[in-house]
Order: C-alpha cells, then structure tokens, then sequence
C-alpha cells in the first residue's frame, strides 16, 4: 500500500494513471480545469475509478504515458479493451449507407488528430503521444467527423481540430428530428471530467456544423442553451452551445423541421403545474447508482443501489451476479428497482417518478434513444445492436404510462446540499453491493 494509506487515482489530468504520493497526484490536478482524481485503498480500485470514468465517456487509451517510473508502477496504465460507440438518431439513408462503407477512425487526441482509414494510420499518430491518446471506431466517415467536432467543442486542442474538421466536413449530412418523448429530463451543469479544459460539452448525438457548407444551406436548432431558437448560421448557433453540456441541438435542411425539433424538446421538458417538489416527503423519489469493479472483465464484481430519501425501508442494495458483469447493466438494474416500487406504491401510474442518477448514458437512453431504437427494431444508426437490450426492454415495460422525471447529478462532488447528499449515499451503497458488503433486498 502507498504511504499514506492509499492509492491516488487520476481520471482526468495532466498524465493519467494511479500514482502511490498526494505530491504526484498534486502535480496532474492543481490547476488543471475538469480534473478528476480520488484516493484509495487499494490499486485496484484506483484502477477500477479510472476504467469507470473512461468507459462513461466513451475515452478509448491507445497509448498511455506511465503515471510514475515504470519500474515502481508497472500498472499505472493498463492496456483496456475499446468501448462501443453509441450512435443516435434515425439510421442514415441505404444510398448514404453505401457511400459510406468502410471503418473510419477520428483521433481526437494524439501527435496528431483527424480521420484516417486504417490502424496503422492510428498508430502512426498516437504512439509515443506524451499523455492519453483518445480515438474511436466508425462505420463512416461523418459519424467520425462528428465525434471530432464535438471533442472540438471541449478540447485545448480545439484550434487545430476546427482546421481539420474544415476539411473532413464535406460529407453530406443525415437529418434527424427527436421524436417526441414523455420523460423529461434535467441536465444540471454536469461538466465532462472527460475532455481537458472543458466546462462542459455538447449534447452526444449533435450533428456537426457543416463549416464548409455556404451560409444558409442548413437550419440549425437550438433546444437547450443560453439561448434557445432556430439559427441560420452555425457561428450564431456555437455560442449558445459551446462548451455546455446540457446543451440539445441539431440540424436540419429545413425551417419547419428545426422548429419542430424546439417545440418538441420544449413539450418533452415541461414541468407540470401539478409536480411536487422532488423534497416533499410525499413524493416519489429515487437516487440510482451502479459500481462494477474490474468493469465487464470476466470475475468483475457488480451491485446496484436504488435509495429512496424520504421511505429508506425501501432501500435495494443487490450485488448484480453475471458473467460479464457491467457499471451500466448496475445502473439500468437500479432505475429498475425504482420503477418497480413506484409500481407498487402507485399501480395506477398516476404519480410522476423522480429518478436521479450520474449516468448520462442511462438518462439519454430512456428519453432520447430507446423509442427510435425500438422502431429499429433494438438496431443502433451504425446497423449494429443495441447493447443491453434486454435490461432496456424491462425498463420500458415497467414503466409503461408513467411520467419519469429524469435528474442528472454529478457524482463525488464532496458537496452537502440535498442532491449530492443522497448521490453519495447511493454510490457508496452501490459500491459495497458490488463488494458483497451491502443490504440484500
């Protein structure tokens, strides 16, 4: 064990990795804007908070620089498997399909950045990078694209990745129009640990603004931002979105169907008159969390923890038993248990659920996701299956007419207002499910 106790690991930094001195860990995080660290026992659950962190924001390591001598740590930085991209929207068109077949790969973060066709090309840019090489894997070339513009949006290297995106952006677009959705949800200021000197980032499914289209080509739609509207350029529609995370926004060939896509995000994230306020005792309320350690390796331990703050006799703290067990299965499993006890609780689906949970991938799936996923019959916009699909399937019949109210909060903010307060309770319960430590339901 390091001196001192424990085991310091950095998610997001300077240089990334598990250091064993406060002094090292000190050095990747002072100063460093959208840092992300903690202390902890052992190594391998300072290994485990990075693997977490990197698969909730889809941050593949290609090369990674050593987070201390080699010789002393020689597991600061561990090889892990790549994470599946999710893709959203309506899938592209057969003729667009065609034309863009093939695997295309954005680097976001290396030696050098952009798309390329080919792993060597991959290598050839971020092998010997000193620090955290960031890429992923595509079926075409403008969903790449679009990822770059959206790490552009966020990174310090944003000047040179707008150059490049200048010239990878001539790819006719696919239009996508959110359907309607009877879930709202609520995005509050969660800043991406993920992207270097972000405050926050842009919605994950924004299509990227066609820079080398001529003014006027394309309608732009802004549904949550500083400023909500339709905008008929991309410069007036960046300011609104630029370094926001809640931020929605889309583009469209037409005026209508921009103007659509506003008024539907505004029907979908309306409160009504009649809600209570999630603090009244009354009210149904659930804080949901997951833990994995050893995340979807085989022998990871799992659990899950559904906290309800105004009813703790109907605390679920479980340890998710599975072969390949993962942190997002535990986060579906807890909005599960939540749903299952509104269930009970209110058979008539009468009551509006409050659910509060760190996981954007949960929050997106159930109200921006899943309704177009089922029209696909459970296919992704690349063609590929919807992963955890028959966690997703549960999810929806469970909650079948039931107004959701979805919250996301920001995990380990050391904070002690209401929201953090139960978040942590959550986590920590979660975590000692996984550790077979926790309350079977």
């Amino acid at each position: 064990m390091a001196k001192g106790g424990g085991f310091y690991a950095v998610a997001a930094g300077r240089s990334t990795g598990v250091f064993t001195t406060w002094a090292e860990c000190e050095a990747q995080v002072k100063g460093f804007t959208g840092g992300r660290y903690k202390k902890f026992k052992t190594n391998g659950e300072a290994r485990t908070f990075i693997d977490d962190y990197n698969r909730q924001h889809g941050i593949v390591a290609l090369s990674e620089a050593p987070a201390t001598n080699p010789n002393s740590n020689p597991t600061a930085n561990p090889k892990r498997p790549r994470e599946e991209t999710i893709a959203v929207g309506q899938p592209p068109s057969q003729k667009l399909k065609q034309a863009a077949q093939g695997t295309f790969y954005a680097v976001a973060k290396g030696l050098k950045t952009g798309v390329v066709t080919s792993k060597q090309e991959v290598d050839a840019m971020t092998v010997g990078y000193p620090g955290r090489s960031v890429y992923k894997e595509f079926d075409s070339k403008q969903a790449a694209v679009s990822y770059l513009a959206t790490f552009a949006t966020t990174s310090q290297n944003s000047t040179s990745l707008t150059s490049i995106l200048k010239n990878e952006a001539s790819q006719p677009r696919v239009s996508q129009q959110k359907s309607a959705l009877g879930d709202d949800v609520q995005l509050k200021n969660a800043a991406p640990k993920g992207f270097a000197g972000a405050e926050a980032t842009a919605d994950v499914d924004a299509q990227l603004a066609d820079t080398s289209s001529k003014p006027g080509s394309w309608w732009y739609a802004v549904a949550k931002g500083r400023k909500t509207g339709v905008f008929r350029t991309w410069a007036e529609a960046k300011k609104q979105v630029e370094k926001l995370f809640s931020a929605s926004f889309k583009t469209f060939p037409t005026k209508e169907q921009a103007e659509a896509f506003v008024s539907q995000h505004a029907a979908a994230s309306k409160v009504l008159a009649g809600d209570p306020d999630p603090k009244d005792p009354d009210a149904l309320v659930a804080f949901c969390d997951g833990s994995a350690l050893q995340n979807g390796r085989r022998g990871c331990r799992a659990g899950y923890a559904c906290i309800f703050p105004h009813n703790e006799d109907w605390n679920v703290a479980k340890q998710l038993v599975e072969e390949r067990a993962t942190n997002n299965r535990a986060e579906y499993m807890a909005a599960l248990e939540a749903m299952k006890r509104a269930d009970l609780e209110d058979p008539e689906g009468s009551r509006v659920l409050f659910i509060f949970s760190d996981s954007m991938l949960l929050i997106r799936s159930m109200t921006e996701w899943v309704q177009t996923w089922q029209k696909n019959n459970w296919k992704k916009a690349d063609g590929q299956p919807v992963q955890n699909r028959d966690l997703l399937e549960l999810l929806m019949a469970e909650k079948r007419n039931r107004r959701v109210r979805w919250t996301h909060v920001k995990a380990h903010t050391g904070k002690k207002d209401w929201r953090s307060k139960w978040n942590d309770v959550a986590d920590n319960a979660a975590r000692g499910a996984a550790l077979s430590v926790g309350v079977e339901d």
